[in-house]
């Protein structure tokens, strides 16, 4: 019993020390988004979700502060991290569809990617 404690704890540890990175990367790689004051539990879900998908959190935050929509430089909206980490919010930052566009720039259209 004493060692399922242990686990239990190392685990425990081994998980905080793991958001804690996450929330260091998010605040490093998306200074124009909102701090992150508390990671709650259905963030911690959100987060535990988009790992499981294979989602790049580095590729993710980058678009995301990339995006003169999403930091709220091209109007009110602002996104941040829960919203980010919805499912259809996280494929379409991915997909480029917040991206900077301008009349030369096209989407990145690579097709065979979404059948993986």
């Amino acid at each position: 019993e004493d060692e399922e404690e242990e686990r239990k704890k190392v685990e425990k540890v081994e998980r905080v020390e793991r958001e804690k990175k996450i929330v260091n990367l998010y605040h490093e790689l998306c200074p124009s988004l909102p701090t992150i004051r508390k990671l709650t539990d259905q963030r911690r879900k959100a987060l535990r979700a988009r790992a499981k998908d294979g989602v790049s959190l580095q590729e993710l935050f980058s678009k995301a502060e990339a995006s003169d929509f999403l930091t709220g430089r091209t109007g009110d909206f602002k996104a941040e991290l829960s919203w980010l980490l919805n499912p259809d919010n996280c494929n379409k930052t991915l997909e480029g569809k917040y991206d900077n566009r301008t009349k030369a720039t096209k989407a990145d259209r690579d097709y065979a990617r979404a059948f993986e």
